[in-house]
């Protein structure tokens, strides 16, 4: 890592090089109007890591029915990789959801996508369910779900 990792709220900023980041490193495609919606609506988690080379990961959760915060989306630029910016970029959402009174932290993977269940696994996360043709090329993906304490 390049100097001191910086998590802080997404800005309006932000939003056009974070569409190129999830662009390029998630398996979606992801429109800036989508990344503008969740940005304007605050009701999530939208959080940033940044360092001396500026943006280098971001994050995505939405509240679930008040109990649990739902990951749509994580994605660390490819040069950060195991640095531990995804990692502290979960561990973020997971202190948004704990304040918030949320039980847990949800969130789909690839079944073949065995680095990010490798990831997931290692902070804590378990598999609670598979979902067939979760993405828009047919591929199924695991639930993952990991309790947190309040």
């Amino acid at each position: 890592m390049t100097g001191t990792l910086i998590i802080r709220r997404v800005e309006a900023t932000d939003l056009e090089p974070l569409t190129r980041m999830a662009n390029s490193r998630l398996r979606e495609d992801y429109s800036i109007e989508l990344l503008s919606h969740l940005y304007e609506n605050q009701s999530g988690c939208f959080l940033t890591a940044l360092d001396d080379d500026g943006l280098i990961g971001f994050i995505v959760g939405v509240p679930m029915g008040g109990s649990s915060l739902r990951i749509l989306m994580l994605a660390v630029k490819r040069s950060r990789t195991r640095q531990g910016v995804g990692s502290e970029l979960m561990r973020s959402a997971e202190a948004y959801a704990s304040l918030r009174k949320m039980s847990s932290v949800v969130l789909e993977v690839g079944t073949r996508n065995d680095e990010a269940l490798g990831f997931y696994k290692n902070l804590g996360y378990s598999i609670t369910a598979l979902i067939p043709e979760y993405y828009r090329d047919r591929s199924d993906a695991f639930v993952m779900r990991k309790f947190i304490s309040m």
